[in-house]
């Protein structure tokens, strides 16, 4: 999994609000794509490709000790047991060292919510295409089957789908349902396994 740089950079903007350092987001060849100093943003930076490679959190004593790299800490985030990106801390050992697994638990929190809300989103957004695909007109069968695969649904096994359209607004007949549920005048089906 890649992290993308909008997350990042609400990853990191997420934690600058918690400690006052400087923060750095680097992908796993230890180029820099979120950081709260932004002049830093597209640099790479050797000490967090070694932290990356080695999955292990690496101690930088001084500016300069890696190429790209200041005083601080490289911490490997882990997602799926592989590390994803490094968080960086920028600042003294002793005092950026105890925020280091506060700082990379909260990063892992981060990511596997928007993982989690990726996921669903793709989910939602395949049953609906089943749904549209099973009846059309003309549909591609190879199509429904894939997508049926993926959302784990036997398309052998009988079931009924029901078709609607909402003739009034929410707000107009105060209907209280799923605020998950779109508001779409096209079809809404749910299949059981």
């Amino acid at each position: 999994m890649e992290l993308e740089p909008k997350v990042a950079k609400l990853i990191v903007k997420s934690l600058k609000d918690i400690i006052n350092h400087e923060i750095n987001l680097f992908d796993t060849s230890g180029t820099i794509i979120a950081s709260t100093d932004t002049v830093r943003i597209g640099t790479s930076h050797e000490g967090a490709r070694l932290a990356a490679k080695n999955q292990q959190t690496l101690t930088i004593e001084h500016d300069n000790q890696f190429k790209g790299a200041k005083k601080g800490i490289n911490i490997p985030v882990l997602f799926n047991q592989s590390v994803v990106a490094i968080i960086g801390i920028t600042g003294e050992r002793t005092k950026v060292e105890p925020l280091g697994n506060i700082i990379k638990k909260m990063t892992e929190i981060l990511i596997r919510e928007n993982w989690i809300q990726l996921t669903n989103f793709h989910q939602r957004q395949n049953y609906h295409s089943l749904a549209t695909m099973l009846i059309a007109p003309q549909r591609d069968d190879s199509l429904a089957a894939y997508l049926a695969s993926l959302l784990d649904i036997d398309l052998e096994r009988p079931r009924i789908l029901v078709i609607g359209k909402f003739l009034y607004t929410r707000e107009k007949n105060n209907l209280n349902y799923e605020k998950t549920a779109p508001y779409h005048p096209i079809a809404f089906a749910h299949f059981s396994r």
